[in-house]
């Protein structure tokens, strides 16, 4: 008796006019889903059950299946309640989604916990969007029971997925907002954003590499007693730690640092960290000009001027776990030593007009 013996049959790879083919009719297949769920969603987590108000997740699906153009609205508003005070983004454009209501954030007077907003600025962070979720829940949990804490994640242009993976991993966290910059305009800006959108006075911002523990968060906040505008991470401070950094990056920063020091009145050991908890009125009284990096010293040259106080505390300070640094170092000190120039003329100045009663 003959046996026959089965052929191995290779599967043919689908071409990539096929491939276009099957994610359009996938990416379709949501955007029906999507429109059939209401946009009223009841959510359970670690911060318990609560209502929770978020614009369709359709928009951003229909534009990728190229059945929405750019010129058409982003977002679609939904009606404000008649106790919400309406969110002020007066010339910021941003995208919105996952819009908690105020009332999530009011409590009674005398009532703990205190309610912190935890901004997180990020820009092609997509490989390592699961381990800040992990890091970000843990310092939620690390604050309570004094704080309460909100995130506000402020994607600045991402060309990576960031966006994407953003609504998949937050879309159903009632403490959860998302904030779209439609174009790249850099770390200082999307911290503004995050401080303008923020419902809550004490108002924090941390790295999306988590090159800052946001853990030790715990450490900051309490140093924002009344009277302090800022408090600021201070890994250079001797009770401070840098671990794994590269030398060239500790290097710049830490002359950085020194020039600052001659410059400002408060004298501190880090000037350019911006994990750092802030006093929100206080800092929507500054005009600041810069939106990248430079955003971060030139708040604290801001807030000097205005003899506001600020603290730093130690804090550890490691390499980044996920992808590479968005900063490029050839001419970062000349662009520090421009707005030290400018800092120095305002303080300069301030002195004169200061000492000539005018």
């Amino acid at each position: 008796m003959e046996m026959t013996i089965p052929r191995l049959v290779q599967p043919v790879p689908p071409s990539k006019t096929q491939e276009a083919r099957l994610q359009t009719v996938s990416v379709q297949a949501k955007i029906k889903a999507c429109e059939e769920q209401p946009e009223t969603h009841h959510c359970e987590n670690y911060f318990g059950t609560r209502p929770k108000i978020i614009e369709p997740a359709s928009i951003e699906l229909k534009r990728r299946a190229g059945t929405m153009s750019e010129a058409q609205p982003v977002c679609r508003a939904h009606p404000p309640s008649s106790t919400a005070t309406p969110l002020d983004l007066s010339g910021i454009d941003v995208m919105i989604t996952n819009r908690v209501s105020d009332e999530a954030h009011s409590k009674p007077p005398g009532s703990d916990p205190i309610e912190v907003t935890i901004i997180v600025p990020c820009y092609n962070e997509a490989d390592g969007l699961l381990h800040l979720r992990e890091k970000l829940v843990s310092a939620a949990f690390n604050l309570e029971p004094a704080y309460a804490a909100s995130f506000l994640l402020v994607d600045d242009g991402s060309t990576d997925g960031t966006w994407e993976l953003m609504q998949g991993l937050f879309a159903n966290r009632p403490r959860w907002t998302l904030i779209r910059h439609p174009a790249n305009r850099g770390i200082g800006a999307a911290i503004w954003t995050g401080i303008r959108a923020a419902n809550t006075e004490i108002v924090c911002s941390i790295d999306a590499d988590c090159s800052y523990d946001p853990c030790q968060l715990d450490k900051l906040i309490p140093r924002l007693g009344p009277g302090v505008a800022l408090v600021t991470a201070s890994p250079y401070h001797p009770a401070g730690a840098v671990i794994g950094v590269s030398r060239r990056r500790v290097f710049l920063s830490k002359v950085a640092s020194f020039l600052y020091r001659k410059i400002l009145r408060q004298k501190l050991y880090t000037y350019t960290s911006c994990f750092r908890v802030y006093r929100r009125s206080s800092i929507l009284r500054l005009s600041l000009w810069r939106h990248d990096f430079l955003a971060i010293p030139e708040l604290v040259g801001k807030l000097d001027l205005k003899s506001a106080v600020v603290v730093e505390c130690p804090a550890a300070l490691t390499a980044r776990a996920y992808g590479g640094s968005k900063m490029k170092t050839l001419g970062v000190l000349l662009r520090h030593l421009h707005l030290m120039t400018e800092l120095l003329g305002l303080r300069i100045s301030q002195t004169l007009f200061a000492d000539s009663g005018t």
